[in-house]
C-alpha cells in the first residue's frame, strides 16, 4: 500500500499543474464548477498522500492549501471539508489536542451556518473526538449527545450509530462501565433494527468488553462468540482478527488460558497473512499477557 501514495502524489501533481490551462468559459455551464472540486480534492489527496507516508509538514501544508482554496472559490462546504482536514492533522500526526478542537469549531459554526446536517456531524464528530483525547469528558459527552440528537430528529441510524459509538468510548475511558455496557446494548439494539451485520458485530465487541470491565465473564463471552460468529459470516480476515482477540481475552479473565492461546495464535495469523500491523502487535502483546498470566498461576 505504501507504495502507491508516491504514484497518487504525483497524479495530484499533474492535476494541479493542468488545472489553471482550463478556461471556464469555454465549458458547459453544468461543467463550470468542476475545475474548483478538482482542484480542491487533488488538494486533500495530497495532504491524505503525504500523510499516509508519514511526511506531515506536507500534508499540513497540502490541507492549509485546500483551505485557502476554498475561502477564494467562497464554498462553505468546501472549507468545512479542510478544516476536518486540518484537525484531524493536528490531532493524530501532531498530537495538538486543543488546536484540533478549536478548527473542528470553526468547522462545526460554519456548518450549521450553512446547514449542511451531515458536515455539522462530522465536525461534531471530530470536537468530541478531540475533547477525549484532551480527557475533557464533559464536552465529549455534550458533542456525542448532540449528534445523537441531530442524527434522531433527522432520522439518520447511521449517525446515531456513530454517536453510541463515541458515547460508549467516552464512557469506557472514563471507568463508567454501567453506562458504557448501557450504551453498547443501546448500540446492539440498533445495529440489529438497522439489520447492518457490520454495525451488530462492533456492538457485541462494545458489549463484551463492557461486561469484562464489570467483570460479568458469562456475558461477556456470549457477546464475544456472537461477534465471532457474525465475522466469520464477513469473512473478512480483519473482522475475525479482532472477533478473535476479544474472545481469547474473555477466557483470559475467566483463567482458561489454553482455550485463549489458540484464539490469538490463529487472531495473529490472519493478522499476518493480511500485512495488518497493527493486528499482528495487539495480538503479540496479548499473548505475552496471557504468558505471563499463565506463569503467575503455576
Amino acid at each position: 500500500m505504501v507504495g502507491l501514495y508516491p504514484k497518487a502524489i504525483e497524479s495530484y501533481q499533474q492535476i494541479l499543474a493542468i488545472i489553471p490551462k482550463i478556461d471556464n468559459a469555454k465549458l458547459p455551464p453544468s461543467l463550470q464548477d468542476s475545475p474548483q472540486l478538482l482542484e480542491f480534492n487533488a488538494l486533500i489527496g495530497l495532504s491524505i498522500s503525504y500523510d499516509n507516508l508519514g511526511e506531515n509538514n506536507k500534508a499540513l501544508e497540502s490541507a492549509e492549501q485546500a483551505l485557502k482554496r476554498a475561502q477564494a472559490f467562497g464554498k462553505r462546504d468546501f472549507e468545512v471539508d479542510a478544516l476536518l482536514r486540518l484537525a484531524s492533522l493536528y490531532s493524530l500526526s501532531y498530537k495538538n489536542y486543543s488546536k484540533s478542537a478549536e478548527i473542528s469549531q470553526q468547522a462545526l459554526t460554519i456548518a450549521r451556518q450553512i446547514k449542511e446536517p451531515s458536515l455539522e456531524i462530522k465536525a461534531l464528530q471530530s470536537l468530541s473526538d478531540a475533547y477525549i483525547k484532551q480527557g475533557n469528558y464533559i464536552q465529549a459527552i455534550d458533542s456525542a449527545n448532540q449528534i445523537l440528537v441531530s442524527a434522531k430528529d433527522k432520522g439518520n441510524p447511521n449517525f446515531q450509530n456513530t454517536a453510541l459509538g463515541l458515547l460508549y468510548k467516552i464512557y469506557n475511558q472514563q471507568g463508567n462501565y454501567q453506562k458504557a455496557a448501557a450504551t453498547a446494548d443501546s448500540r446492539l439494539v440498533l445495529a440489529k433494527q438497522l439489520k447492518i451485520r457490520y454495525y451488530e458485530m462492533a456492538a457485541l465487541i462494545d458489549v463484551s468488553e463492557s461486561y469484562l470491565s464489570l467483570g460479568d465473564t458469562t456475558k461477556a463471552l456470549e457477546a464475544a462468540n456472537q461477534s465471532l460468529a457474525i465475522a466469520e459470516e464477513s469473512n473478512s480476515s480483519g473482522s475475525k482478527a479482532i472477533a478473535l482477540l476479544i474472545l481469547a481475552r474473555v477466557y483470559q479473565n475467566q483463567g482458561q488460558y489454553e482455550q485463549a492461546i489458540p484464539l490469538v495464535q490463529k487472531s495473529l495469523e490472519l493478522s499476518r497473512n493480511s500485512k495488518n500491523y497493527y493486528g499482528e502487535v495487539t495480538a503479540f502483546s496479548t499473548l505475552s499477557n496471557i504468558h505471563t498470566a499463565t506463569q503467575r498461576s503455576n
